[in-house]
């Protein structure tokens, strides 16, 4: 245990002046810096919703417990097939 705070002193030493990016070496990285955060802003867009509502059908469809489980198979062999 003693070794824990001289390793996080080693980190310390690494995240003072943390950017995401360093500094520019070319005429075009702001472009190039710019497409990068519109992606992920476009996957945060669609990661919040859809995290939601992943809670919320798995909050709603829960089977209770103690219940039988049913089955919902059906099969349709030509669909299968043609898949």
């Amino acid at each position: 245990m003693a070794m824990l705070p001289a390793a996080f002193s080693l980190l310390s030493d690494y995240t003072e002046d943390y950017a995401w990016f360093p500094d520019s070496a070319s005429t075009f990285a702001a472009d190039s810096d710019w497409l990068y955060y519109a992606i992920t802003a476009v996957c945060i867009f669609f990661f919040i919703p859809i995290s939601i509502c992943l809670f919320y059908f798995a909050a709603k469809y829960r089977k209770p417990k103690g219940a039988k489980a049913e089955s919902q198979v059906s099969h349709n062999t030509p669909i299968e097939l043609l898949w």
